[in-house]
């Protein structure tokens, strides 16, 4: 059985260090493109080929974050940069885009691909379809159970799960939340996290619901689960991964220093709890519920509680603690959706400290730390040792006739160094063999430490101190250099980037038409002579009666329990032959009974995913809707666009109703939430009982129709009434004059 991998993020060179020094065995970090962090420091070329080099030394791995969404102008771009990466010996990419796993699997062999979170992957399903497409591993969701994850594990697929750090609310990769409010798009990597702002929820009546604590209404907690390692262990996921390529060097090694110990049976020295942490949760992989998973009053560093407020007075404070807090350390207090803090300025005395402070802590108040000195030099002192991991063994011969032999054996590999004339026969004091081991045991600026040293000398000799540095400077060069060769790469030289299919584009338009509710169904079906989708799998049924021509649309999230009874609903629709798909997991499950047409959510921005997934025989794509008119009108083949309707900005297992313990007969139907901009964002029901947040306004680019190259386009109707629907029909019909909406990212694109 392969080691379990424990792995950390790398946002910058200092954090790699860091996260090395704590015990990681593998390192996710990204270059200055293509990473979904862009805003975290990221590496250069430069410091890419260093990095690669240096860890490998360790035995360590190094996976680079290719895994935003790629538009087509940046596919000769990105093709150069994988052979970049595959010829530094880059150990694997991590990858989103569909185009990308086609482009990694066909050009670069030696480079492992990595099915990034953002693949959406939360199925048994959806990881067979990986598999067979060339990927190695798969990063699976943070929704998926423990039970979940073991049924991927036994089919023989290497798995890798978050373990610690912060939570997307949304399934990542199906999240447009910050794309469409602000133009930031998180599958570019540039996400705002508008999640972690504040929000009012509004019931159907549009009344304010009183019942829940707290403003943050979208902001989870974050994730440990160090007491749960065992259980990792015995599921067999080949990788264990801490997120937070944001976050600063203290968290690298603190985090890595946790996992590490626990994993290996070691104490816990030095925690992470008060470097980072917005509360605790143990994640949807243990089954935490919803009041569980979420922190509705702060989405800021929660630190480690400290003590308790006795007394405040003129900036001093007095707090019942056991913890001593030192010059310099930070204490926070967190009140409702509001926290004050200061800095402790001097120590008067035991739990009385001067603060430096605009606030007035209150009597009773809990104290947080949240900035820890003392802590920060602890690590501070170990960051700036120089970490020596691989055990070297030495053998040294030496003769008066002048020849020395020195072996340098570290693991598998052997360096032999002979040298004549370096020895001379001693005229004064002949070296010792302590005095030939101290100079071949200055290791200090490399990676090993001398795990022995044999020594033998024939006579009384000399040899300068110069040339045993010199003797081990090449022997430990040479070490280095064949170290670093087991990880070789075969070089990519001039193959060319492959061209993407040409295809016939149709000259008359088709439109499509996709309706959520009864009421939509009867209005569109006497109106329109198109295909017509239904989206909500509730009441599928009954719109079956309605029009036996409808075209289903699969639910946004299914697992591998939901697709049994989904497919013995579809199989009770004996004239339906046609189904739309919204992730991979039900694209592999249903490809074998129906003709498969994939929604917005495959987020399709280029020719290379739609070459890919019409070689999977896919009749029908339907394109991103993070594209602007150049992108979309640089696109052929059997594709379609969505010209209007309300976009789904979020689609999570997490239900605020039932957070809250105030569900009841699906209350989202007509609730919203309010920004603090008075922005209403409409919720509604998704299968499975999960919740979507719908934009304010609807996507609306049908005055555009007429220019477009695209001759598929579609309709959605989601949340609009009969008349609703009827005057957006009659819109596209006449004088398609966007009177209402907005164009999304139609003009201007994504950041």
């Amino acid at each position: 059985m392969k080691k379990m991998e424990l792995l950390s993020p790398a946002g910058e060179m200092e954090k790699l260090d860091a996260a090395l020094k704590g015990g990681a065995d593998a390192f996710y970090l990204s270059g200055k493109n293509f990473g979904a962090r862009k805003f975290a420091g990221n590496f250069t070329e430069e410091e890419m080929i260093v990095v690669v080099e240096k860890a490998h030394l360790y035995d360590k791995k190094i996976y680079v974050t290719v895994n935003t969404i790629i538009f087509n102008d940046e596919y000769n771009e990105v093709f150069a940069y994988l052979k970049f990466l595959n010829n530094i010996n880059v150990d694997g990419v991590i990858i989103q885009d569909l185009g990308l796993l086609k482009l990694c699997s066909e050009n670069f062999k030696d480079l492992e691909i990595h099915a990034s979170t953002q693949m959406s992957i939360h199925s048994l399903s959806g990881a067979k379809f990986a598999k067979n497409a060339g990927v190695k591993r798969v990063v699976l969701a943070r929704e998926n159970s423990l039970e979940e994850i073991k049924a991927v594990v036994d089919e023989g697929i290497d798995t890798e799960v978050f373990i610690h750090g912060a939570h997307c609310i949304s399934y990542s990769g199906q999240c447009l939340m910050s794309s469409i409010i602000g133009g930031r798009s998180g599958n570019r990597g540039a996400c705002a996290q508008p999640c972690r702002q504040t929000y009012e929820l509004y019931n159907s009546d549009g009344e304010l619901v009183k019942e829940i604590e707290g403003e943050y209404l979208l902001s989870p907690k974050d994730m440990k689960t160090l007491d749960e390692l065992e259980q990792f262990k015995s599921l067999g996921a080949m990788s264990l991964k801490i997120e937070g390529r944001m976050k600063n060097k203290y968290y690298a090694y603190a985090t890595a220093h946790e996992y590490y110990s626990k994993l290996n049976n070691l104490p816990v020295e030095i925690s992470s709890e008060t470097i980072f942490n917005r509360e605790y949760t143990k994640g949807r992989i243990f089954g935490e519920k919803d009041s569980k998973f979420m922190n509705y009053h702060s989405p800021e560093n929660h630190g480690k509680i400290v003590g308790e407020v006795i007394d405040f007075n003129d900036n001093i404070v007095t707090l019942l603690s056991d913890v001593a807090l030192n010059q310099g350390d930070e204490i926070k207090i967190f009140r409702q959706n509001q926290s004050v803090g200061g800095r402790v300025e001097r120590v008067l005395g035991q739990n009385r400290y001067k603060m430096t402070t605009k606030s007035i802590f209150k009597k009773g108040e809990i104290a947080h730390l949240t900035y820890d000195t003392d802590l920060f030099k602890k690590i501070d002192e170990i960051l700036n040792k120089n970490l020596q991991l691989i055990p070297l063994k030495i053998n040294f011969f030496a003769s008066e006739k002048g020849m020395v032999k020195a072996t340098f054996i570290s693991q598998d590999i052997e360096i032999e160094l002979l040298r004549e004339n370096l020895a001379e026969p001693a005229k004064r004091v002949a070296l010792s063999s302590d005095d030939i081991k101290e100079q071949m045991s200055k290791l200090g600026d490399t990676v090993y430490f001398l795990e022995s040293f044999e020594c033998k000398i024939d006579g009384n000799i000399f040899i300068r101190k110069s040339d045993l540095n010199e003797l081990r400077r090449e022997a430990i060069t040479q070490m280095n250099i064949n170290r670093n060769k087991r990880y070789e790469n075969q070089i990519i030289g001039k193959n060319e980037m492959p061209l993407f299919s040409d295809y016939n584009m149709r000259d008359e338009r088709i439109t499509s038409y996709e309706v959520n509710t009864i009421e939509q169904l009867n209005t569109v079906k006497e109106m329109i002579k198109g295909d017509i989708y239904y989206s909500d799998f509730y009441t599928i049924l009954d719109a079956y009666e309605i029009s036996e021509n409808i075209i289903p649309i699969l639910p946004d999230i299914s697992k591998d329990s939901e697709f049994v009874s989904i497919h013995e609903i579809l199989k009770t629709m004996d004239k339906v032959d046609k189904i739309m798909v919204k992730t991979i997991g039900q694209l592999n499950y249903f490809k074998d009974f129906y003709s498969i047409e994939t929604d917005f959510s495959f987020n399709v921005t280029n020719q290379y995913s739609i070459d890919f997934l019409n070689s999977m025989d896919v009749k029908k794509i339907t394109i991103s809707e993070e594209l602007n008119e150049s992108q979309m009108n640089q696109l052929k083949g059997p594709i379609e666009l969505v010209v209007y309707g309300y976009q789904r900005m979020m689609i999570t297992d997490y239900c605020i109703y039932r957070a809250n313990n105030i569900c009841g007969n699906c209350t989202l139907t007509g609730s919203h939430l309010k920004d603090r901009l008075g922005n209403d964002y409409p919720l509604m029901r998704a299968y499975g009982c999960r919740m979507k947040i719908m934009n304010n306004r609807p996507l609306n680019i049908i005055q555009y129709v007429d220019d477009l190259k695209i001759k598929n386009v579609r309709l959605r109707f989601t949340i609009e009434t009969a008349s609703e629907t009827q005057a957006v029909i009659d819109d596209f019909k006449g004088s398609r004059s966007n009177r209402f909406g907005t164009k999304g990212h139609f003009n201007k694109g994504v950041l």
